[in-house]
């Protein structure tokens, strides 16, 4: 029997590892497209699209390694908590991928484009992003249920940022039409990044699944209010 249980213990080792792989390269990929937008470099969008295709690629392939587990292992029910959680995080690992996706090609358009007022606020946003996208990935692999709350709150302030980012938007194309094309875009940068945060923070929740075997209430605070924002006409 030992040789059985240190096997299913090696494999859902190799599963966790696959897992924490393509979380770092969505993390990289954001990465990514943030430095375009400092650089307004419009050629890392192929960059972040080839990548974001082997994430795709990385995530499949935890799927079918979790339908083998299951059919052939056995799994005691620790067992598939684990299975479960790298399931529900690589979902959302994918997901922040394709924001990061979404994010290069919207940062492709900006070349040649003056710098907008709000491009710092945004840029200022990918820092916290960022952030906990990089202590998510270390709080998953320590089982860190403190980071893990934390991050449930650093999500609110993203919230907020991004809906400072919107009015801030809506105050540039009533005093600069001329901004429009380039602020919508930034702004759709910024909406990809409070929703890779929305991701982080369901990763936060799976850390706490995993740790203790317990669905988090869906009771995070929320702080967009950017469809209660009107423009400033002064």
């Amino acid at each position: 029997m030992p040789h059985i249980v240190s096997a299913v213990d090696r494999d859902l080792e190799a599963l966790e590892k696959q897992f924490i792989d393509i979380a770092k390269r969505a993390m990289n990929q954001v990465w990514m497209a943030t430095d375009a937008l400092r650089q307004r470099d419009p050629k890392a969008k192929s960059a972040v699209e080839a990548s974001d295709r082997e994430l795709d690629e990385g995530y499949r392939k935890i799927e079918e390694k979790i339908f083998q587990l299951t059919a052939l292992r056995q799994p005691m029910a620790v067992d598939l908590r684990v299975m479960m959680a790298v399931m529900r995080g690589g979902r959302d690992v994918e997901r922040i991928g394709d924001y990061a996706k979404n994010m290069s090609r919207h940062v492709a358009t900006l070349a040649g484009e003056k710098p907008s007022g709000i491009e710092k606020q945004v840029l200022e946003m990918a820092g916290v992003v960022q952030g906990m996208l990089k202590h998510v990935i270390e709080a998953f692999e320590a089982r860190d249920l403190s980071v893990a709350e934390a991050l449930r709150r650093q999500d609110a302030e993203v919230d907020e940022r991004y809906t400072k980012a919107f009015a801030a938007m809506l105050q540039g194309m009533a005093h600069e039409p001329s901004s429009v094309t380039n602020n919508v875009h930034l702004l759709l940068v910024a909406r990809c990044l409070e929703r890779i945060g929305d991701h982080v923070t369901n990763l936060a929740d799976d850390i706490r699944f995993l740790a203790r075997g317990e669905f988090v209430p869906d009771d995070r605070e929320k702080r967009d209010t950017s469809f209660n924002v009107v423009a400033d006409d002064d």
